[in-house]
């Protein structure tokens, strides 16, 4: 009997030692993994710190714990730097192609616009994300999550909030031809800042489904990144880009690129219930004149009537083109270039 304990004591410590032992070694590893990638993104022209270092969570998942991250670039024309509290990265043992980023306290964006800086500061009860990784040590798929999200900076003249944001993004290594790169974007119960639309300052939810396509973007300023995507041929398809907001609900499907001026360009159709309500609204808000209001409704309802896609909803055709937004041939919104001369912050 005393013998049979001792053999059991002996395995338990044998497997409880190899484990620990495992363990620790794969920690090592991992950290050692990511100053490397530190090092390579420094040497592409990244500003990439923190200020201190930890490794914990034996023995169970693996947890590296950097404070103060830093990570930005800056070029001659534009700069962007994120900056955070704390950023943690949690990896089980026995699945390491799972890895899952945590963001603890503020984050920090700064970009510079134009000639002045812009910031944005964001809070969450809870912000992460699932990183899916592929045999080769490629990024497959990202999955991130957050929760009661308050966002205010000199973007926003006031506080923007969200209740929940998921956003989720996959390419296929694999399959021959031009990148695609798949995404979809969830947001609930979203409270603007301002009513300038006069639609209200909630939005009940926008869902978005799209691929985009052509080569990914190098590794240098946005500017001439989007410019490259955009010669190459780059476009983005949205299956869907469902929008819930006071009386309008919109449903748009439809392709765009960019053009010489680098502002978005394409063509489409939106699916639109309450169109007549939407009017009135704008015209109330000062956004839409009280003649081209009731042009708008005009045509909106011939069209309407030919394009029911049930008894409450029409389809619509919709162009984005010389920096103008058109629903059937009303122009109905300005759209300017996404990008533009920025400094560094």
């Amino acid at each position: 009997m005393v013998l049979v304990i001792l053999l059991v004591t002996i395995n338990v410590v044998l497997v409880v030692g190899g484990y620990s032992l495992i363990w620790w070694i794969l920690a090592g590893d991992l950290a050692a993994e990511g100053e490397a990638w530190t090092e390579r993104r420094r040497a592409e022209g990244f500003d990439v710190s923190y200020q201190n270092k930890s490794v914990g969570g034996f023995p169970f998942d693996i947890e590296i714990v950097f404070d103060a991250p830093r990570f930005g670039r800056a070029e001659p024309n534009e700069a962007w730097v994120w900056e955070g509290e704390r950023l943690t990265l949690v990896v089980p043992p026995w699945q390491l192609d799972r890895p899952v980023l945590r963001l603890d306290g503020p984050q920090r964006f700064r970009f510079g616009a134009g000639w002045a800086y812009r910031e944005v500061n964001v809070e969450a009860r809870s912000l992460g994300a699932k990183l899916f990784v592929g045999s080769l040590g490629q990024l497959e798929r990202l999955a991130l999550g957050a929760r009661d999200v308050r966002v205010e900076g000199s973007v926003f003249d006031g506080v923007l909030t969200v209740a929940r944001v998921r956003l989720e993004g996959s390419r296929d290594w694999r399959a021959p031809g031009p990148a695609a790169i798949l995404f979809s974007v969830l947001a609930d119960s979203a409270t603007l800042p301002r009513d300038t639309s006069g639609l209200g300052t909630l939005v009940t939810r926008v869902r978005v489904d799209a691929t985009v396509r052509g080569d990914p973007l190098p590794t240098v300023a946005l500017a001439p990144g989007l410019a490259v995507w955009r010669d190459d041929g780059g476009t983005i398809e949205f299956r869907t880009f469902a929008v819930e907001w006071g009386s309008l609900d919109v449903d748009t499907e439809g392709t765009i690129a960019l053009d010489a001026a680098m502002r978005p360009v394409g063509a489409g159709s939106v699916t639109v219930a309450g169109h007549e309500a939407t009017i009135d609204r704008l015209v109330t808000a000062g956004n839409l004149g009280e003649s081209d209001g009731a042009t708008a409704k005009a045509i909106l309802d011939v069209i309407a009537r030919l394009s029911f896609v049930d008894g409450q909803r029409a389809r619509v055709p919709v162009r984005i083109q010389n920096g103008n937004v058109f629903l059937g041939p009303i122009a109905v919104a300005k759209v300017g270039p996404v990008v533009g001369p920025s400094r560094a912050p």
